[in-house]
């Protein structure tokens, strides 16, 4: 399986950021395509937080 882990931000306090890590697509190649629009989904449906990058790798492995 293939984790998309994002780098979120707060708005209000940009320096504030957080790692997610989020099921993504089934395989690396769908998630380097498809990341940025989950990461945009996630952020959609947390407000105040905003992705400032993202990267996809095997859950468990490294990314």
């Amino acid at each position: 399986m293939v984790m998309l882990t994002v780098l979120v931000c707060l708005s209000a306090e940009p320096a504030r950021c957080a790692w997610v890590s989020i099921p993504g697509p089934a395989s690396v190649m769908g998630c380097a395509l498809g990341g940025r629009a989950v990461a945009d989904a996630w952020a959609a449906e947390h407000p105040g937080w905003f992705v400032h990058g993202w990267r996809c790798g095997r859950r468990g492995g490294r990314s």
